[in-house]
């Protein structure tokens, strides 16, 4: 039986049929969480009120609010916009002032889906 969430690589990844390499399971729920962080409001297909919780944080000075506020984003938004609900299991935001990026590390849990995710993501900071 496959896992009931699937999703589409974010990377583009063409398998040997030749089609875009599908993603179950896990692998589908890390990639839709990847995107998310890493989408403008409006950039989620069919879904134009969503996303985009992170980025306007990204062209902001890199301090000690932004760290919460990029924190505080990333909750209320994986809170509204996706379904079914995610448990934030844990959430780190780490700065790297030096190349101007920011660390995020996320961990999630779906009870309904009973799948756990772990993800890593550096983000470049726009200002």
């Amino acid at each position: 039986d496959l896992p009931l969430i699937y999703d589409i690589s974010y990377k583009g990844t063409i398998g040997l049929s030749g089609e875009v390499e599908q993603l179950w399971g896990v692998d589908a729920l890390n990639n839709a969480v990847r995107m998310w962080l890493a989408s403008f409001s409006g950039e989620i297909v069919r879904q134009p009120g969503k996303g985009g919780y992170l980025m306007k944080w990204l062209m902001k000075p890199m301090n000690e609010l932004s760290i919460d506020r990029i924190r505080m984003g990333i909750r209320n938004g994986l809170n509204q916009d996706f379904t079914p609900f995610l448990e934030i299991l844990s959430l780190e935001v780490v700065p790297n002032y030096e190349h101007r990026y920011w660390i995020i590390i996320l961990s999630v849990y779906s009870n309904d889906l009973k799948i756990r995710t772990d993800i890593s993501v550096n983000i470049k900071n726009r200002v």
